[in-house]
């Protein structure tokens, strides 16, 4: 993950796209420290793709947010009907 200009993320790495996914799992952005006001520290989000072996083989950023002074940490988190 790379910030960008200590405010937002300019991008994502994907570091593994573990296994059976059935579903593609909701990814979670921890929040900048910042007191979250929306309009100075926004948190940002980003949505999983799977492909059709259930492996997550793409992360889109969809809001790069604003306020955070370090890389955050982003994980993936499946609903439990969603894995095989």
């Amino acid at each position: 993950n790379e910030v960008f200009g200590g405010a937002a993320i300019a991008s994502l790495n994907l570091l593994s796209g573990g296994v059976g996914f059935g579903a593609a799992p909701q990814v979670v952005i921890d929040p900048p420290t910042c007191t979250i006001d929306g309009v100075t520290c926004i948190q940002a989000t980003a949505t999983a793709t799977i492909s059709n072996a259930g492996v997550v083989n793409r992360l889109t950023l969809v809001n790069k947010g604003a306020g955070y002074t370090s890389p955050p940490w982003i994980s993936g988190k499946a609903d439990a009907s969603g894995e095989k």
